[in-house]
C-alpha cells in the first residue's frame, strides 16, 4: 500500500514504515473514505450532527485524513484526537490511539527482528575468529609456537638414545681418522685431505684432525704451485704448514718439498745475476753463471731468454781481437815502461798505456819513487786470469815482480798480485783500473 503522505510503499504493513501513519482501519479504508468524501461532498459539521453513526469514519476521513494530509502528523494528532474527544463515539475514538500505538509497536518489532538477525550473524562470524585468536595466543604463551627460531624445537631425546648416538658418532670419527692415516701412509695426500676435512666438518673440536688437515691442505697446494713453477706462491703456502708435520708420515715429503722450493729460489737468483751481467756486457762472468743454471727450475720464458744469452755470448767472444796472448804482451810492455818512467823521471813512457783513474794513480807513483831517489828493475809478469766483462772491457789477473834500489845501497824485491781492467778506447787497448788481488 502506498502512503498518501510520503508516497512510500509500506509492503503490506498497516502503518507507513517511513512516517508512521496508520494506512488501514478495521472496517473502513482510507481510500474509501476519501472517495466517499469527494462524491457526497460531506461537511465536517453536517457529518457530526446528522450522521452520528458515521462520525468516526467520515470525520476521520474528512478531519483526520484530510487534516493529516494538509497539516501532517500534528494535525492528525490534534484533529483526530480532539474530534474523537469531542464526538466520543467514532471508531477513531475507540480504536485510533490504541491502534496507532499498536502500529508503532509492530514497526519496532520489525526493526528489533532485523537487529537481532544482524547481531546473530555478527556473533556467528566473530565468535570462531575470537576462539582461533585465543587459541593462538595460548600456543605462543606456552611455547608451542616459537617465533625466535625458524625450526620447531625438537623433543629432547632420552639420555640412553643420546649416549648411543654419541657412541656411534665417536666410532665414525675413529674410523675416518684411521682411514685418513692409511691414505697418508700410502702417500695419497689428496685423498687423506678429503677424509680429514670430513672429520673436521663433523667435529670441529677435534684438534688433531684440524692440524693434520692444515698440513695436507697447504702441502697439496704448495706442490701444485711448484708444478706450475710458481715458487713464490709455493713458498708462501709452505710457510703455513704447521711444524707438527714432523710427527706424521708426510714429514719426509714436506722436507723434500722445501728442498725443491730452495732449488727454484737459488736458480732464479742466479738467473737474475746473469741478466745483470749481460746488461753490463760482462760476458765471461755471464758464461760462468750459465754453466751453473739448472733449466728445470726456470719457466719456459726464462729458458728462451737463457738460450738467447748463450748465442749472444758466443757471438761477442768469437769476435774479440784481444786475446790472452795479446794481454800478456800488453802487460809486459806496460811493466817495462813503468820502471823506465821511474828511473828516468819521465811519466810519458808509461802514460801511453794508461787511461782512467789508473793514469792519475801511476803518475803519483812515478813521482813518489823519484822523490825517494829510488831506482827499479823489472823482473817478470805473468797472466793468471783473463776474461771479458763486456764488449769492450776485460779483466786480467797478473803476478808482477820488481826490484827496488834505495839511495843507501839497499834493495828489495816487491812481488804482488793485481787485477787490471783493460778497455778498448778509440782504436787501442788501455789499462784503466787496478785492484790488489793478494
Amino acid at each position: 500500500m502506498i502512503c498518501p503522505n510520503c508516497n512510500t510503499d509500506s509492503k503490506g504493513s498497516k502503518w507507513c514504515v517511513k512516517c508512521g501513519i496508520r494506512l488501514e482501519l478495521d472496517d473502513i479504508s482510507i481510500d474509501g473514505a476519501f472517495e466517499q468524501n469527494e462524491s457526497n461532498n460531506f461537511n465536517h459539521e453536517d457529518n457530526e450532527l446528522s450522521y452520528p453513526g458515521n462520525f468516526g469514519a467520515n470525520n476521520y476521513a474528512n478531519s483526520g485524513a484530510n487534516n493529516y494530509a494538509n497539516s501532517g502528523a500534528n494535525n492528525y494528532a490534534n484533529g483526530g484526537a480532539n474530534n474523537a474527544t469531542q464526538g466520543g463515539y467514532g471508531r477513531y475514538s475507540e480504536h485510533g490511539p490504541d491502534d496507532y500505538d499498536d502500529g508503532y509497536n509492530e514497526y519496532d518489532e520489525y526493526e528489533s527482528d532485523n537487529s537481532n538477525k544482524k547481531l546473530k550473524i555478527a556473533v556467528a562470524i566473530i565468535a570462531p575468529i575470537t576462539v582461533i585468536i585465543l587459541a593462538f595466543v595460548i600456543l605462543v604463551i606456552t611455547g608451542v609456537i616459537d617465533f625466535g627460531s625458524s625450526d620447531a624445537k625438537p623433543d629432547k631425546a632420552p639420555a640412553s638414545q643420546q649416549s648411543s648416538d654419541k657412541a656411534l658418532e665417536e666410532e665414525e670419527i675413529t674410523t675416518l681418522m684411521n682411514k685418513g692415516e692409511n691414505y697418508m701412509n700410502m702417500g695419497d695426500y689428496e685423498a687423506a685431505e678429503s677424509v680429514y676435512k670430513t672429520v673436521v666438518d663433523k667435529d670441529s673440536s677435534n684438534t688433531e684432525a684440524s692440524t693434520i688437515y692444515q698440513i695436507l691442505y697447504n702441502y697439496n697446494r704448495a706442490v701444485k704451485k711448484l708444478e706450475s713453477k710458481k715458487y713464490v706462491d709455493a713458498r708462501s703456502l709452505f710457510e703455513k704448514i704447521p711444524n707438527s708435520y714432523i710427527n706424521y708420515s708426510i714429514s719426509d715429503d714436506v722436507e723434500r718439498l722445501d728442498d725443491e722450493i730452495v732449488a727454484f729460489e737459488s736458480t732464479n737468483a742466479m738467473f737474475d745475476n746473469l741478466r745483470d751481467y749481460m746488461n753490463y756486457g760482462d760476458y765471461y762472468k755471464a758464461e760462468e753463471i750459465i754453466d751453473l743454471i739448472d733449466e728445470q727450475y726456470l719457466t719456459d720464458s726464462d729458458i728462451k731468454i737463457l738460450d738467447r744469452y748463450r748465442v749472444q755470448i758466443e757471438e761477442e767472444m768469437s769476435n774479440d781481437s784481444f786475446t790472452e796472448v795479446e794481454a800478456e804482451i800488453l802487460m809486459n810492455n806496460y811493466c817495462n815502461a813503468y820502471v823506465r818512467s821511474i828511473n828516468e823521471n819521465d811519466f810519458s813512457y808509461v802514460s801511453q798505456y794508461l787511461r782512467g783513474d789508473l793514469y792519475d794513480e801511476q803518475k803519483r807513483m812515478v813521482k813518489y819513487w823519484n822523490d825517494q831517489r829510488a831506482a827499479q828493475s823489472f823482473n817478470y809478469v805473468t797472466v793468471d786470469s783473463f776474461r771479458k766483462v763486456s764488449s769492450n772491457k776485460w779483466e786480467i789477473g797478473v803476478t808482477e815482480s820488481e826490484t827496488v834500489y834505495l839511495p843507501d845501497g839497499s834493495s828489495d824485491i816487491y812481488t804482488g798480485k793485481w787485477i787490471y781492467t783493460v778497455e778498448y778506447i778509440g782504436s787501442d787497448y788501455y789499462l784503466t783500473h787496478i785492484v790488489d788481488n793478494d
